[in-house]
């Protein structure tokens, strides 16, 4: 009886950091790639048209980033968050960035800035 329990007690554990892990890792890549085209957009768009503007690195915008986003904190969504399709949520999430990305370099491009 007490083999069943740490087993399932084991097993229990690993199934949840295994989630954590993935958890972290999503948070990680989510940080870093929104704060990549937050890097690309500020010297697309900011410096240019702003030449007295300070250049930031990318560990500079990193921070920043971070900080506001903790300081902005979670927005609920309207609706429920038990119907969303978690598929569909994760596939938002790894393409959110590089879409923005793409959206911003092609109004660079058309907008011609040096």
């Amino acid at each position: 009886m007490l083999k069943k329990i740490f087993s399932y007690l084991v097993a229990t554990l690993s199934v949840a950091t295994v989630f954590g892990g993935i958890v972290f890792i999503l948070l990680f890549y989510g940080i870093l790639s929104y704060a990549f085209v937050t890097f690309k957009f500020y010297y697309w768009f900011v410096v240019p048209v702003f030449p007295g503007v300070v250049a930031l690195s990318f560990y500079q915008i990193l921070f920043l980033r971070v900080f506001l986003v903790s300081i902005r904190g979670q927005q609920k969504s309207p609706k429920g968050d038990k119907n969303e399709d978690k598929t569909q949520l994760f596939l938002e999430v790894l393409a959110t960035p590089w879409l923005l990305l793409l959206t911003g370099y092609v109004v660079k491009s058309l907008i011609s800035l040096p």
